[in-house]
């Protein structure tokens, strides 16, 4: 790849958000400026992937705050308490908060990943019956603009028009740089196949109508999926809820049964209602968030 090519294809990275940009300018008076940037130049992607409406580098410039405050107020509270054998414990502890913010906007690219690889075929009927009716290529993109949010792509068709009417970009260019920010795997092999047909001169009708089959049979294995996983959560939940204070219960009758073998200075009673209700009604809530997760990820 040229020189200029890798130039259009990190433009897209550029894009400035209005949030947080004081951060990042803070930073770079604390001479923070290359960290901030380092994490900014891997965060990037996945903040504009993820439709996150932040600054980048104001994003990776709070991190690099995050970690400078939190390290030093439990160094200085460990250290205060019982010196330096808790402050450098608690120390690493502090990290997990940044850790957690650096992590956040990757779980969020994935999951948006997840909901765009089931809405693609949605994606590719509305492109292929814009470009019968559209006198170009580019013209067939631009139309799907307005759809952007009923589609599930608007990040990416707001990418390709950027490219299109901003920047004078072919399309092929737009679209290499769409399929580097989408997390949707499908969307991605679209994007640059596509790129490939367009240069070649093929039918690019042709093309979507194969990637249309083959998204078929991608969504209904992930349907299949998540089926067989909801029926393992199901079995779980009746298990968790059936059987888990009965279980429990009759383990606390034969303990307290034992009498001096196992001696015991909690009133069953008190277990018994812990058990019956709080924790299990807590872990039948645990199943039923994980199971709204994978449905809400295949609502198409």
């Amino acid at each position: 790849m040229s020189r200029s090519n890798k130039k259009k294809d990190t433009v897209a990275f550029n894009i400035k958000f209005p949030r947080l940009a004081s951060a990042y300018k803070v930073a770079r008076a604390l001479g923070l400026k290359n960290l901030a940037d380092r994490f900014a130049r891997t965060l990037t992607p996945y903040i504009i992937g993820s439709d996150m409406n932040i600054s980048p580098r104001g994003y990776a410039a709070l991190i690099v705050f995050s970690a400078l405050i939190f390290s030093i107020s439990f160094f200085i509270i460990g250290y205060i308490i019982k010196g330096i054998i808790l402050a450098i414990p608690l120390v690493l502890v502090s990290i997990t908060v940044p850790g957690i913010m650096y992590l956040y906007p990757l779980m969020k690219f994935r999951s948006r990943g997840d909901m765009l690889d089931v809405k693609i075929l949605n994606l590719e009927a509305a492109l292929a019956t814009s470009l019968i009716s559209s006198v170009s290529h580019e013209d067939a993109f631009l139309s799907l603009l307005p759809l952007s949010d009923v589609l599930g792509f608007k990040v990416e068709l707001r990418e390709v028009a950027k490219g299109i009417i901003h920047e004078r970009l072919p399309l092929t260019d737009a679209l290499i740089r769409a399929s580097q920010i989408t997390p949707s795997r499908s969307a991605a092999l679209l994007f640059e196949g596509l790129k490939g047909i367009i240069d070649s001169g093929a039918g690019v009708l042709e093309y979507i109508y194969w990637m249309a089959s083959s998204s078929y049979n991608d969504v209904e294995a992930k349907y299949r999926a998540a089926f067989n996983s909801l029926s393992v959560l199901m079995e779980t939940y009746m298990a968790t809820a059936v059987l888990m204070p009965i279980v429990v219960i009759a383990a606390l009758v034969t303990l307290f049964g034992m009498g001096n073998f196992f001696p015991l200075t909690v009133n069953p009673r008190y277990l018994t209602s812990l058990v019956s209700f709080v924790l299990t009604p807590l872990s039948a809530v645990g199943i039923l968030v994980i199971a709204d997760s994978i449905v809400s990820r295949l609502r198409p």
